[in-house]
């Protein structure tokens, strides 16, 4: 053992009462220090730590120093174990050698021993001593080559960064969280801590987006893909049940989860917030239909969605069936029908026809054609198709397409009006015509004429000075003439002739 007199320590105490308390303060120097700016502390009093090496009775040899500690009197005891002390004294230069007066010295714990004591001091949150706490061990560790210091001083800083993160957090200070997440990066922290910083300042950022702005939901969305791997990865079925926990509590769940389920949460994290950006945009006005396009392409996790802004496109495009083209009309049709809607499908073409009913011109025959025949080939109503092909006939008596519509609409010209049928009475009727008009001869009566074909479709008259011949005229099928003579002198009518004519109305 060394022994330095215990009455010099005394004395020094006694005269200098702050000198021992001085020894514990931060601004004592490690002999590394001292050497590295030895000029500077020349003649001046200073208080310097650094591992113990060895001791004789006037001379004190500090581990990796060229210093001499000079011992004013006999040596006070130090136990081989020291590992540490702490000297006051001054430095002065002997030629090349620097030699330092000891006017005081005391043993000091190791550094892990002090580091250990320094950190249970520290309040957490202090963030700023617990750096540097981690700096000091760093710098001994550097200079003695010492592992478990750096291991220390690597400890430290993770868990300074760590309250760092959480007091931006609280101040919902979103770009020195993404700031930190790069210091992270740069300091080797895991991959899933720099994520785990980044994941929880899209979070922080979230709480802070403005109400009602779809620009800036979306701009976060965006941040995530851009920062946050797996974004672009459509979560299958089977996964996406688990979900729900993490949405109730985002950041513990993240914390806690695996390197796998992470890429997982950052898709669910993205298709959430762009699925508010899409609701927000909708109530805001934005095209429906693209708003259902891009849902549909982008969310195939978010059916609903899609199907929602699809859905409520066409209600509000069905609420102004008037207003539709006919492809217009087809689409909203069809598109109910993609839904699985054909109640609604159904509905949108009946108040579309309506419209364009109502705002039929008092003489267009074409548009009354072209709606009877809408009529029958998009709602299968051949009873309002019949009425507008009888309006057309109104108006043009000659419209050979309005006849044949009304034929092709189930409904035949009997007894002077036109008149439904099924198919079965119709071929009926044609072949009793058919046969009638094969037994009439010529010198049958009017009266037997009219028995066997009441109502021709129509007559033509030639007049002459002695009679009338008449031509009766039916369509059919099969069409036929019949031809009569009026007698003007005698009053009588007879059939001078009967064969088939293509119909001409």
């Amino acid at each position: 053992m060394v022994h330095i007199p215990g009455s010099v320590v005394a004395c020094l105490c006694c005269l200098f009462p702050a000198l021992a308390i001085a020894a514990q303060a931060d601004d004592r120097l490690e002999v590394h220090q001292l050497e590295a700016r030895a000029d500077d502390w020349l003649s001046k009093p200073v208080h310097v730590t650094g591992r113990f090496a060895s001791a004789s009775a006037d001379r004190v040899r500090l581990e990796d120093s060229n210093i001499v500690f000079r011992l004013e009197r006999a040596s006070h005891k130090i136990h081989r174990g020291t590992k540490r002390l702490v000297m006051a004294g001054s430095l002065s230069r002997n030629g090349t050698q620097l030699v330092f007066d000891v006017s005081f010295v005391r043993e000091l714990p190791s550094e892990v021993k002090q580091f250990k004591q320094e950190r249970k001091r520290i309040i957490p949150g202090d963030y700023a001593e617990l750096y540097a706490l981690g700096q000091w061990a760093r710098q001994r560790g550097q200079w003695y080559g010492d592992r478990s210091l750096k291991k220390l001083a690597k400890r430290a800083d993770d868990e300074a960064l760590d309250w760092e993160v959480d007091e931006a957090a609280r101040r919902n200070d979103v770009q020195r969280m993404l700031t930190l997440a790069e210091r992270a990066e740069k300091l080797k922290r895991p991959a899933t801590d720099v994520m785990r910083i980044r994941h929880r300042s899209i979070w922080v950022a979230r709480r802070r987006l403005p109400e009602n702005d779809p620009a800036a939901v979306e701009a976060l969305a965006a941040r995530v893909r851009q920062i946050l791997p797996g974004t672009e990865t459509v979560t299958p079925p089977e996964q996406r049940e688990g979900l729900g926990e993490y949405f109730k509590s985002p950041i513990a769940t993240y914390a806690a989860a695996s390197d796998e389920q992470l890429a997982l949460f950052h898709r669910a994290l993205w298709v959430d917030l762009v699925t508010e950006a899409m609701k927000l945009s909708a109530v805001n006005g934005s095209d429906l239909e693209e708003l259902a396009s891009r849902a549909k392409r982008l969310l195939p996790e978010r059916p609903e969605l899609w199907r929602r802004f699809r859905l409520d496109d066409l209600d509000r495009q069905a609420e102004m069936a008037g207003a539709l083209t006919r492809g217009k009309l087809l689409a909203v049709r069809d598109g109910y029908r993609e839904l699985d809607l054909p109640e609604k499908a159904d509905a949108v073409v009946e108040r579309w026809l309506a419209a364009m009913r109502a705002a039929l011109s008092k003489d267009d025959i074409e548009a009354r054609l072209q709606l009877a025949a809408d009529y029958r080939s998009l709602a299968n109503d051949n009873l309002a198709a019949a009425e507008l092909y009888r309006q057309a006939l109104a108006i043009a008596p000659e419209l050979q397409e309005a006849r044949e519509g009304l034929r092709e609409s189930g409904y035949d010209y009997i007894d002077g009006q036109w008149q439904r049928v099924d198919g079965l009475d119709a071929a009926a009727m044609r072949e009793k015509r058919k046969q009638q008009r094969g037994e009439l001869s010529v010198g049958d009566s009017e009266e037997e004429v009219l028995r066997r074909f009441p109502s021709p479709d129509r007559i033509a008259r030639t007049v002459s000075e002695t009679s009338i011949v008449e031509q009766w005229i039916y369509d059919g099928p099969p069409a036929f003439y019949i031809y009569l003579r009026r007698d003007r002198t005698s009053d009588t009518v007879k059939v001078i002739a009967t064969h088939r004519a293509p119909a001409t109305r």
